[in-house]
């Protein structure tokens, strides 16, 4: 542990190690799981919406599709041009609250999607940096645990906030108090604890490569394919949760479950496997599934049980592609990478408000389609990998 690992995209293991503690460990997780808290809430509150006057059903999907590209529009935009970890957060994250307060004090559809586009504009390069900075104070050996801890913490969120949104249904609770206590209980600990406990990622401050990214790359293409799928699989199937089984929160409940119990199980078999094989073997799965799926009724367990099982895949996905973009780019163009894929990724997301309103056949058939493609193009990433994490 003295020496230098030369497999290691950073120098020494034991000076990256000693910048993490518990609370700073912490803290980055809440900030890697702020995206959850807008993108359940669109599912969780939808009903209470729908009675606001000017916050009928179609201005829901607009606003909650304004939070999704502000997302993506940042992603491009901003991380890109973001080499820092730290500063970048802090920042983010301050500015993500304040949206999402203001959002509560809307009474019209205009303040409250420009609220949601700022919140997306801040929170998603905020959860990348936040993730990107727990992996590179890692040795890549931990890469795949520490992604799969950080999806297993969102989807615990999600179970959380599922099972106490069933309780917060009551008119006692309006959607305005709602909001602000989950963006209060889970944003405010990283804007005021940060700056004390946060600090800089090691492999930014010992990386001297200047090395500009090429967009061209074949690698950059195929993962952006792969982050759209999941994307939209991910989400489309958060909203359209009503249309899968017969009770919209037993259905959020048990996504969330199935979402704990394939981040755990990927773990092992990425570590057996590797990224590339277990991402092309998953997306096949997937795909099976959602096929089977739309030769099922809708709105029934059976139909549900299907779904779950394409979810697992999805789940895989989430934890593959992001220590596939460790793997296969330093530390210097690590965040252009994860920027374009996740713009592309956001802009797919916008996507999925909407399918609330489609038939579940319909929404079986187009994911099954783009699981394929994303089990077409892994394969080829396997010669990118400069850094292998198994």
């Amino acid at each position: 542990m003295g020496g230098v690992d030369e497999e290691s995209p950073f120098g020494a293991d034991s000076t990256s190690h000693k910048l993490l503690g518990p609370i700073s460990t912490i803290l980055l997780g809440l900030g890697y799981c702020a995206p959850a808290i807008q993108a359940t809430l669109g599912a969780l509150i939808a009903p209470k919406l729908a009675q606001e006057p000017l916050l009928g059903n179609r201005a829901q999907g607009i606003c909650q599709s304004a939070f999704w590209f502000g997302a993506g529009l940042s992603c491009f935009l901003v991380l890109p041009q973001i080499t820092g970890r730290r500063q970048p957060i802090l920042c983010m994250m301050t500015l993500g609250i304040a949206a999402a307060l203001l959002s509560c004090l809307a009474d019209g559809w205009i303040l409250y999607g420009f609220s949601l586009f700022v919140v997306g504009c801040c929170v998603f390069p905020g959860s990348a940096l936040c993730m990107l900075l727990l992996q590179e104070s890692m040795h890549p050996s931990y890469w795949p645990t520490v992604i799969a801890t950080l999806n297993g913490t969102w989807s615990a969120l999600v179970v959380g906030m599922a099972v106490v949104g069933s309780v917060m249904q009551t008119p006692s609770f309006s959607w305005r108090t709602e909001s602000g206590l989950w963006y209060v209980l889970l944003m405010a600990p990283v804007v005021v604890l940060g700056p004390c406990f946060v600090r800089e990622s090691a492999m930014i401050q010992a990386d001297a490569d200047n090395e500009v990214l090429n967009v061209r790359d074949g690698a950059l293409g195929s993962l952006m394919v792969v982050f759209i799928t999941s994307s939209l699989g991910y989400y489309g199937l958060q909203y359209a949760a009503g249309e899968l089984s017969p009770d919209r929160f037993v259905d959020m409940g048990i996504l969330g479950v199935v979402d704990l119990a394939s981040y755990f199980l990927s773990t092992f078999v990425i570590n057996r496997f590797g990224t590339v094989k277990t991402q092309t073997s998953s997306m096949m799965v997937t795909a099976l599934a959602f096929m089977l799926a739309s030769f099922l009724p809708s709105k029934s367990f059976r139909m549900m049980f299907a779904t779950m099982l394409g979810r697992c895949g999805f789940n895989f996905n989430y934890n593959t592609m992001y220590v596939l973009i460790l793997e296969i780019y330093p530390a210097k163009t690590r965040t252009a990478a994860l920027g374009y894929c996740a713009f592309v990724m956001r802009l797919s997301a916008m996507c999925g408000p909407f399918m609330a309103f489609l038939n579940a056949r319909i929404t079986c058939c187009l994911l099954a389609g783009l699981s394929l493609a994303s089990a077409a193009v892994t394969p080829g990433l396997a010669s990118a990998i400069r850094v292998s994490s198994t």
